[in-house]
């Protein structure tokens, strides 16, 4: 199972990104062993981009992780944009509340 990864972490990009600076790996040198641009690592990486299954399991395999691995990442992603929808809905629904009882 994946190490040191903690519920506040968002994912197999950290998961990756963490595997990546261990190595002694830059952005650069590991976008060119997994085949792909540069900056799919930095989205990925910073959960700008959801890449594609190719790619999440080149990456997987460059790190060595085990596909289970890969997909504990997967769920931790799933679940923090899960977590970050629910509470931007509540935000905005306490916002609204607010407005309308200041409204006369």
């Amino acid at each position: 199972m994946v190490q040191n990864v903690t519920p506040s972490r968002t994912g197999l990009g950290e998961i990756f990104k963490d595997r990546r600076r261990k190595a002694g790996l830059s952005q650069k040198k590991a976008a060119s062993l997994a085949g792909c641009k540069e900056v799919t690592i930095t989205d990925i990486e910073t959960g700008r981009r959801a890449p594609r299954m190719e790619t999440i399991w080149r990456l997987g395999a460059l790190f060595c992780l085990s596909r289970s691995e890969v997909l504990w990442g997967l769920h931790l992603a799933a679940n923090h944009r899960r977590n970050r929808q629910a509470y931007e809905m509540a935000y905005i629904e306490r916002t609204v509340r607010r407005f309308s009882k200041e409204t006369p």
